[in-house]
């Protein structure tokens, strides 16, 4: 299950609080094939269907505004009803200062999935093509300080919830050699995308594009670090107008011997762009495909008008990556067994996240409380997670070392060399460990 990924990512994670996560994941349903591929027949015709997870992690806090201390870490829900008059609102607000306990929702993550069986050579394959299609936080975690702390080990709240999916990815979606991922991520930076009004929260860390597209490559590089024997790994990421010699300035990670990152596209440059690049909904070269005269441009024609769109042009920087899983095992993917809801309750609760606030703590709490009963109404079960306990380092202050009583001056030139001031002896040149010269008698 997916949980069981994510649990296991998140109990390292740097979270001063227990975290609770729910998983909502929508029944799969036929679709669009996500290419415009000509296909000489109507059986020859690939088959797909897609669904969509979203994935909330909450933290429970225990005051009513989290300490100042504290660092907020940066990168929907029942109906508000008409009648809720100014009043009742107060109340709301009066109740909710005087609870010692609140869940908040801190973190946010929605995923596309699909799937299309293509028939190559008389053969049927699975293709599972994934769109990461937003993550967003609501800037109400609390979060130790990193410079208080040991982080070897350890990921952030965020990046701990991209890894488990990722893990759940390569373990349970790959099965035999006829199946392959391709995961896909468009960033983009924007003040808010799930949490509606938390770009008013003074305390959410809103990355630009350069940080943004930083911290997805690193993000996406944790799959490498993962412990799998059979399953092969290649990186693609481009930035359109962006150019090569000013890539490198942008290459937070390193390449190691599983997963190595190649600066372009895992597509042709000759062939047309429609037939080989798929088009997800909210996604920049899915817009720019739909415009007219676009049928026989080539991929390398595209990427070249990309640079210069609206979305990616005029100063504006936006990333787009595509991770590439193939399987070298004999044995079958596990079967997911994880419960659905219906396509009318998923769409119910992402239709309501437009209509919550996470301006304020507030009414982050209230938020909170809606989408979580509405989740429990579709029979969405969290899980609790404690995460393991988080090592402190020494306070600088009984690190330093303490001045002599005298008032001396000790100039410390290494763990074994000690230079003193203010000696008279005769000075003494050390040519060797046995050899000593001392200076001729005057006099």
């Amino acid at each position: 299950m997916l949980e069981t990924f994510l649990s296991q990512a998140l109990k390292i994670s740097l979270s001063s609080l227990p975290l609770r996560v729910y998983v909502s994941t929508q029944e799969w349903e036929d679709t669009e094939p996500l290419y415009n591929e000509p296909s000489p027949s109507e059986d020859s015709v690939p088959k797909c269907k897609r669904r969509q997870r979203l994935i909330f992690v909450s933290q429970v806090t225990d005051c009513p505004d989290p300490k100042p201390s504290e660092k907020k870490e940066s990168t929907e829900v029942a109906t508000i009803e008409p009648q809720d008059t100014e009043s009742k609102l107060e109340q709301r607000d009066s109740s909710i200062s005087t609870n010692k306990n609140h869940e908040v929702y801190i973190l946010g993550l929605s995923v596309l999935e699909y799937e299309t069986i293509k028939k190559v050579e008389n053969e049927e394959k699975l293709i599972k093509t994934i769109y990461i299609d937003k993550l967003d936080s609501s800037g109400y975690g609390v979060f130790p300080e990193r410079k208080s702390v040991v982080t070897e080990g350890r990921l952030t709240v965020a990046r701990a919830l991209v890894q488990g999916y990722l893990n759940y990815c390569e373990k349970e979606y790959l099965g035999t050699s006829k199946e392959e991922i391709f995961l896909h991520v468009f960033a983009r930076a924007q003040p808010q995308y799930l949490f509606a009004e938390s770009a008013k929260n003074p305390k959410k860390q809103i990355l630009n594009d350069k940080e943004l597209i930083q911290w997805w490559k690193k993000s996406l590089h944790t799959i490498s670090t993962l412990d799998s024997e059979h399953s092969k790994l290649k990186g693609y990421w481009y930035v359109p107008g962006l150019e090569d010699i000013m890539q490198k300035s942008m290459n937070p990670v390193e390449d190691n011997n599983r997963l190595s990152w190649k600066w372009g596209w895992p597509y042709n440059d000759k062939d047309k762009a429609q037939h080989v690049i798929p088009q997800f909904p909210d996604d920049a070269k899915s817009r720019l495909l739909a415009k007219e005269d676009m049928e026989n441009i080539t991929v390398w024609e595209f990427f070249e008008l990309l640079s210069i769109s609206e979305e990616c042009g005029s100063g504006r920087r936006a990333g787009f990556f595509v991770l590439h899983l193939s399987s070298s095992k004999s044995n079958e993917a596990t079967q997911d067994t994880c419960e659905m809801m219906s396509n009318e309750q998923f769409r119910d609760i992402e239709e309501q996240l437009f209509y919550l606030d996470f301006s304020t703590y507030e009414e982050c709490v209230e938020s909170t409380t809606r989408l979580s009963d509405m989740l429990v109404k579709a029979r969405v079960k969290y899980i609790e997670i404690i995460p393991d306990e988080i090592e402190k380092l020494p306070s600088q202050e009984s690190s330093k070392r303490k001045a002599p009583i005298d008032g001396s001056e000790v100039n410390t030139l290494s763990s074994s060399l000690i230079r003193r001031k203010g000696k008279t002896e005769p000075t003494v040149n050390v040519l060797g460990g046995s050899l000593v010269r001392k200076k001729p008698k005057t006099g």
